[in-house]
């Protein structure tokens, strides 16, 4: 598992590990996690990413779901929440490890 505290560090640690899953918070120290997201998706345009956010404000999430993340949990964050996201990427993992073998499902 990799941390970062900033936008500029996430987007860094992004790079560098290239994870399987990300959750990543809106409101940042340093910027929007909005911002961090189209960097990412320029770089890997199927980043899992699941955003993070203690506000429920209808711009964040609508520009969250137009750069097509996997999910979005409104904070406080839960076991369930999480786990329910994890879940989710395993299927998305398998559905693509299907295709790319050339299986149909």
């Amino acid at each position: 598992m990799v941390t970062a505290e900033t936008a500029e560090d996430a987007f860094e640690m992004y790079k560098k590990h290239m994870p399987d899953i990300t959750f990543l918070d809106i409101d940042l120290p340093d910027g929007n996690g909005n911002e961090v997201l189209e960097k990412i998706k320029e770089i890997d345009e199927n980043a899992f990413i699941v955003m993070l956010t203690g506000s429920q404000r209808t711009d964040d999430v609508n520009k969250a779901i137009s750069n097509q993340v996997a999910g979005y949990i409104v904070k406080p964050l839960t076991r369930e929440k999480v786990e329910h996201y994890l879940r989710k990427y395993l299927k998305h993992r398998e559905y693509i490890m299907g295709t790319t073998l050339g299986n149909k499902y």
